[in-house]
């Protein structure tokens, strides 16, 4: 059952990073993503960036509430 929680959990985050990622080039940056080698270059980018921002706060907040 955990496994099964945490698979929907990250299924859920790349969801919503990608989805964030692909609002910010597309609607604010309002960029050609065929210059940039497609969605999917796009996206790889902007996923490293926010997998490793969640891993930071991730380690933080549960340093900072045990120990």
């Amino acid at each position: 059952m955990h496994s099964f929680v945490t698979s929907v959990v990250n299924f859920i985050f790349l969801l919503i990073s990608s989805g964030i990622i692909y609002g910010y080039y597309a609607l604010i940056l309002k960029i050609d993503e065929e210059d940039f080698g497609g969605h999917s270059t796009l996206l790889q980018e902007g996923l490293f960036a926010s997998i490793t921002l969640f891993l930071l706060s991730w380690i933080l907040v549960y340093s900072l509430a045990h120990f």
